[in-house]
């Protein structure tokens, strides 16, 4: 079986993430036309920091994205383990949550640094 081109890994990753271009965009902190060039067989590459970020904001295997190799399922994908503590409690917490999800992932960190901060206060 012939391995996909790039962009077409990065767009099948996308539409099985249920995310559009914007979407993407978003996540990565990135202009959607950046999305569109990546998806575009004769537009250009992304960055291997974007690779990555798409990857984890997608959900799928770095090595199957970079290369079309292996599974297209990302080893961090388990089942999740839903307890009383991971589901949002009321409004706000759904609220948080969902603008966490738009936050890109090397800016998560400093968000849940500053709720920390303010959870000792």
């Amino acid at each position: 079986m012939p391995t996909t081109q790039l962009p077409t890994r990065i767009r099948l990753a996308r539409r099985n993430a249920k995310l559009t271009q914007a979407g993407v965009a978003r996540l990565l902190a990135v202009q959607p036309s950046a999305v569109a060039q990546w998806e575009n067989p004769s537009g250009t590459l992304p960055t291997g920091k974007h690779m990555a970020e798409i990857a984890v904001a997608t959900g799928v295997s770095f090595d199957w994205l970079a290369t079309g190799r292996g599974s297209m399922a990302s080893p961090l994908s388990e089942p999740a383990v839903l307890t009383a503590d991971s589901i949002a409690m009321d409004e706000i917490e759904e609220r948080v949550l969902r603008l966490l999800r738009t936050v890109p992932p090397s800016a998560r960190s400093v968000v849940v640094k500053m709720l920390e901060g303010l959870a000792r206060c």
